[in-house]
Order: C-alpha cells, then sequence, then structure tokens
C-alpha cells in the first residue's frame, strides 16, 4: 500500500498489526480517522476498468474508522464464493496472491435499514471475496458509522 504521510503509514501500522516502530502506542482495534486521510487511503485506487473513485462514497460529514473489521460482521456472499454479481473471480484471485500490505482498504457502512448488525460493502467487493476464498478472519476497512439517532 501506497502512504503519503508518515501518519497515514504508522496508522495502518496500528491497525493492521504490524510491528510498530518503537515509538508508536501498540496496535489499536478501531481507530477514528479524518476524511481527508480516508480519502488518501482510497483515492484513485479502484481496480475495475470504468470504476468510479472509492473516494466518492465519502463525505466530509461522515463519522468515520479505519479498523480490522472480522469478515463473519460483513453481509454474507450473494452470488456464491463471490461477494455479489459485480465480482470477477479472476480479478478477486488476483488479489489473493497480494500481500495483505498492498492492498487497501475496503470502504464499509453500517446499514440504517433492515438492519442486521452486519456491514454493508460499498468498495471492496472484490477483496472481500479474496478474504474469504483465502481463509482470513479480518479484512482491513474504512467504516461509515451511521448517524446517531436525534
Amino acid at each position: 500500500m501506497l502512504f503519503r504521510s508518515r501518519q497515514q503509514m504508522e496508522l495502518a501500522k496500528q491497525i493492521t498489526g504490524e510491528a510498530p516502530a518503537p515509538e508508536v502506542a501498540p496496535p489499536a482495534e478501531v481507530a477514528p480517522i479524518d476524511y481527508q486521510s480516508a480519502v488518501e487511503l482510497v483515492s484513485g485506487k479502484t481496480e475495475k476498468p470504468g470504476g468510479i473513485d472509492p473516494a466518492t462514497w465519502l463525505k466530509q460529514s461522515d463519522s468515520l474508522e479505519l479498523r480490522k473489521v472480522p469478515l463473519s460482521e460483513i453481509t454474507p456472499n450473494m452470488a456464491g464464493e463471490r461477494y455479489d454479481n459485480t465480482v470477477d473471480l479472476d480479478r478477486a484471485k488476483q488479489y489473493i496472491k497480494m500481500q495483505e500490505s498492498e492492498i487497501p482498504p475496503i470502504i464499509l457502512v453500517e446499514k440504517t435499514r433492515n438492519d442486521d448488525g452486519l456491514l454493508n460493502v460499498l468498495d471492496g467487493g472484490h477483496r472481500v471475496t479474496a478474504a474469504r476464498l483465502r481463509g482470513d478472519n479480518s479484512i482491513l476497512a474504512i467504516v461509515r458509522k451511521k448517524p446517531a439517532a436525534p
């Protein structure tokens, strides 16, 4: 994964559990992330030909977290071994071969209707498919929190 600042690199190290530099605190389970930092982590990293920039799923007013999300907390696959019918299995298999540190975080959103407690994928169906096929337990994600009830 390419980082545009040392701060982003250190934050990603904390979340992924990779050995942090000595001056960095132990890895955090959940780390709030500001809009601009989230955009920098995903902007221009869409892998689908003709796809939209993943940063368009983020809004400045969003409450965002960067964290490792258990795959069991993400909506189940809707198309067999693929997350949904937009996932090209060959492309997902390319992600299987990549190191975790090379893969940008997915973008998830908490549901607001018919809430079953699971997270929906806004960007990253190929990466979720790859993680499930590889047998991973979790995946790095930017989570868009639903607004607090008034």
